[in-house]
């Protein structure tokens, strides 16, 4: 990277687990990159092909990224809450499969990623899931009481 070129800003976007990221971040461990972070608790990958969801996720990333910055690479991590439990839920909510879930909200997510490229972003980066952080049994919280009604399974 030549003086002239402006350090490249990692922007991650997702849900509340960019919290591991973003104590990366004040620990300096990105360094000698920027970063931002813009965390939509709740947020899934799944919600990104409703423009009316609950979290408005898919409008407040858009609203973060477009139009095209050229020094910003952006980070998204989303989909443990769809791992988790939501393809289940909506299978036994809608009578569809799981797999047509997965596959639903893979093609959600990849629409909105191609969006992106085409406004320009060449350098896009998606991490992967993280594990659940809900334990067996924790009712508290509102994504904690929607797991009991799904019964996910290894697939």
């Amino acid at each position: 990277m030549s003086e002239a070129e402006p350090r490249p800003l990692l922007h991650f976007l997702g849900d509340s687990h960019l919290r591991a990221p973003r104590f990366a971040a004040e620990q300096g461990w990105f360094a000698p990159w920027q970063t931002q972070f813009t965390l939509v608790g709740g947020a899934t990958a799944i919600g990104l092909r409703h423009p009316t969801s609950q979290t408005q996720a898919l409008e407040v990333y858009r609203a973060e990224l477009v139009p095209h910055r050229s020094a910003v690479v952006p980070i998204f991590q989303l989909g443990e809450v769809d791992c988790g439990f939501v393809v289940w839920l909506r299978s036994q909510r809608y009578g569809e499969s799981v797999d047509l879930q997965v596959e639903q909200s893979i093609e959600a997510y990849a629409r909105f990623l191609a969006e992106l490229s085409s406004k320009g972003y060449r350098d896009i980066l998606v991490t992967s899931a993280v594990l659940p952080t809900i334990r067996d049994g924790q009712l508290d919280g509102h994504v904690a009481h929607l797991r009991r009604e799904a019964e996910p399974t290894l697939l």
